[in-house]
């Protein structure tokens, strides 16, 4: 089936099958909207990699960072990328 012009996104049928595209996407964004939410959690912007997950609570401003090969179910915030400001001389 031909995908419509004004349609956006790839199939997801090559993911279904087991495949990783080549070209396919290493991190995503998104947006929970819900506050609190049926699971009690907070709205908050987030983007996740297969090695990191960065998340901001802008009703808190509170960030959150996860190192997800070291922490595997997202229990420990890691403070080590958290506690570096960007300002701070190299």
């Amino acid at each position: 089936m031909k995908v419509p012009s004004d349609m956006q996104g790839r199939s997801l049928v090559a993911l279904l099958r087991g495949e990783s595209p080549p070209d396919w996407r290493t991190s995503m964004y998104y947006r929970y909207y819900h506050d609190p939410g049926h699971h009690n959690t907070r709205a908050h912007y987030g983007v996740r990699t297969e090695t990191h997950k960065l998340i901001y609570f802008w009703k808190k401003d509170q960030w959150e960072c996860y190192d997800l090969i070291k922490d595997r179910e997202s229990c420990t915030i890691s403070t080590t990328i958290l506690s570096t400001p960007a300002s701070s001389p190299t």
